[in-house]
């Protein structure tokens, strides 16, 4: 089953890269179902739909001022930040560098993490992907949750510069739990000394996330489970947000 899923795959990378419509590569008899439309099996550049993105991106080129982000959603090929990976790098080159974007501390789920970012903890966390609906944590912007109940739970996590770009970061978003239940978390440098306060507060503007700004920049930051009361007992965490203070392009995956 699994070769004969490969094979298939193979065969639409053959035809989709022979840029012609399908069909006019395929012989209408493999067909059986009438509800398929060959005509209409063709993809083409929407020019109507991503005209508002060209023109942020030519103002943000003319202007050298302003954000422009983006969002890749894929699968375990965009997880890796192969593809993507390349993608950013060409974007903040040619539109410059607003920071490395959404990224979350795979290795902690145990799953594939990319080469330009290095996490590692402590503790014992739980983790659910998106693949895996029937774990029973709820999943987040990364399409990955993790959460622990360890009150001493640590995560190290270090982003690369890459080809020439600086990832050093000023702002976190961090996107977590917030609830009575949910911890706080102690932000810290890689001298453990605390850089920022995460309460778990709910807050109706910012249900699921935080936002904090650095009074330096930095590569790695130590994420530290701080309950504040008896009643937090489980840190979860959604993704991480990184950013710096420069114009240009946020990629994220």
């Amino acid at each position: 089953m699994r070769l004969i899923r490969f094979i298939g795959y193979g065969v639409i990378v053959v035809l989709l890269a022979t840029g012609m419509p399908l069909s006019a590569q395929l012989d209408s008899s493999m067909f059986v179902y009438p509800f398929i439309v060959l005509d209409s099996n063709r993809i083409q550049n929407d020019s109507i739909a991503l005209k508002p993105f060209y023109s942020k991106l030519a103002q943000l080129k003319k202007s050298g001022k302003g954000k422009v982000s983006i969002v890749h959603i894929g699968d375990s090929h965009i997880q890796a930040d192969v593809f993507s990976g390349e993608l950013r790098q060409h974007f903040q080159k040619d539109f410059g560098n607003a920071g490395r974007g959404l990224v979350f501390p795979y290795r902690v789920a145990k799953t594939t993490e990319p080469a330009s970012i290095r996490s590692s903890t402590n503790a014992t966390w739980q983790a659910r992907r998106n693949a895996i609906p029937n774990l029973p944590l709820p999943i987040g912007v990364s399409g990955i949750t993790i959460e622990t109940a360890d009150t001493a739970a640590e995560i190290k996590l270090m982003v690369k510069d890459q080809s020439g770009l600086d990832y050093s970061f000023s702002r976190i978003t961090l996107f977590y739990q917030k609830s009575d239940e949910n911890m706080d978390f102690s932000i810290c440098d890689s001298l453990y000394r605390e850089i920022a306060y995460i309460s778990s507060n709910k807050d109706s503007l910012n249900e699921f996330s935080s936002m904090i700004k650095l009074d330096r920049s930095c590569k790695q930051i130590i994420i530290k489970s701080c309950p504040r009361n008896s009643s937090q007992t489980c840190a979860r965490i959604y993704g991480i947000l990184l950013e710096n203070d420069s114009s240009g392009i946020l990629y994220n995956m």
